[in-house]
């Protein structure tokens, strides 16, 4: 329970968040997607055909595939 000035209310804590390298790489990109359409859609989830294996670009740059 939080005290405030008025009441005590309910309230959660804010996390404490440490942003790892997708959210580094987006925020470099940041003013290049605010001008351009650079939308990578990645539609459904294919279990068979030549995208099936494919990594999405989330799981590339926390593993550092993708720089």
């Amino acid at each position: 329970m939080e005290v405030s000035v008025s009441a005590q209310v309910f309230s959660t804590h804010r996390a404490n968040l440490h942003p790892g390298a997708p959210f580094k790489k987006f925020e470099s990109l940041r003013e290049e997607w605010a001008v351009k359409n650079c939308d990578i859609s990645p539609g459904p989830i294919q279990f068979v055909g030549p995208t099936s294996d494919a990594v999405n670009h989330t799981l590339l740059l926390e593993l550092g595939a993708l720089a």
